[in-house]
């Protein structure tokens, strides 16, 4: 291997690291948020921080609810918890939220655009989103 690997950055979190997710361009964190005002106030439990892979920080934002699993594709980042799931844009926007009537365990990108596979407790089904937010089943 004639490529040695470097130390492009070192970051340090004071806050309590949750999961870490990656992809080609992009390395997310998810911490603890310590900035709750009051005391079992949990509105906005995490906080999500995407850096580059020169270690520049390119987005930071509140995560609003507790979830069980992230996932990071090249243009969005998927959270599920319970019932519910939030699809964000690399930059920070909130592309769709949703609570589904049973219980999610994973949302999955097929691929296509605007088409995933979510998996429940004993079934699965493929959706598409439309431009307007809603989701479509098929």
């Amino acid at each position: 291997m004639k490529e040695k690997p470097s130390e492009k950055a070192r970051i340090e979190f004071e806050q309590e690291v949750k999961s870490v997710i990656y992809n080609k361009q992009y390395v997310g964190v998810v911490m603890v948020n310590n900035e709750i005002e009051n005391e079992g106030d949990e509105t906005e439990p995490y906080i999500l921080e995407i850096y580059n892979t020169n270690g520049r920080k390119v987005m930071s934002r509140k995560i609003d609810f507790n979830y069980e699993n992230v996932r990071m594709t090249d243009k969005e980042i998927v959270f599920v918890g319970g019932n519910e799931c939030r699809i964000y844009t690399i930059k920070g926007g909130l592309k769709f939220s949703y609570t589904f009537s049973k219980n999610l365990v994973d949302l999955i990108p097929t691929g296509y655009s605007r088409r995933y596979i979510v998996l429940y407790d004993n079934d699965s089904e493929v959706i598409r989103l439309k431009h307007d937010g809603e989701k479509v089943e098929q």
